[in-house]
């Protein structure tokens, strides 16, 4: 990194302390994780999968009841998920959802599959306070059936450019 130094004096150690506080300022550890312990029949409707065991929730911002994690801090989420829906012989389809609506790019789908172990990750940018997010599945005709493994993972991430960081007057 380079400092460039406009002042007559210039305290390494002060400027040092005030950018770790900027970092520290902005750092809120966000993390959700929830687990599958009961089965469920998708149909042809995307139906939130329900994860209704909270294994870890910094916020309290995940709900057992309709299994949808409210973001409490804005910015980017790390989601990760697996699923497993039993042998079918139409399409299975698993999805992220943000409030209600599919995340173009975030959809997994499998046709004339045995027992199969969806699994996804991706990052949600840009989501604001009192959005919320949640995992959906539905098939394409008919029903079929998703057991009861699977986990829900949500971590928020922080970064802060070095440009942005630098702009310590």
């Amino acid at each position: 990194m380079t400092v460039r130094v406009n002042k007559d004096a210039f305290n390494i150690r002060e400027k040092l302390s005030e950018l770790e506080g900027l970092a520290n300022a902005g750092a809120s550890k966000v993390i959700a994780s929830a687990t599958k312990n009961t089965g469920m029949t998708l149909n042809t409707v995307s139906t939130p999968v329900q994860f209704p065991v909270t294994t870890i929730d910094t916020h309290g911002k995940f709900s057992n009841t309709n299994s949808r994690f409210t973001v409490p801090v804005a910015g980017d989420y790390f989601v990760m998920f697996n699923v497993n829906i039993l042998s079918n012989t139409n399409v299975s389809n698993v999805r992220m959802q943000v409030d209600g609506s599919a995340v173009t790019g975030y959809t997994i789908s499998n046709t004339n599959h045995p027992r199969m172990n969806f699994t996804m990750s991706g990052i949600l940018d840009g989501l604001g306070v009192g959005q919320y997010i949640e995992i959906g599945a539905f098939v394409n005709t008919g029903t079929v059936a998703m057991d009861n493994a699977g986990r829900l993972m949500i971590y928020k991430l922080w970064y802060r450019s070095i440009t942005e960081a630098s702009k310590v007057s």
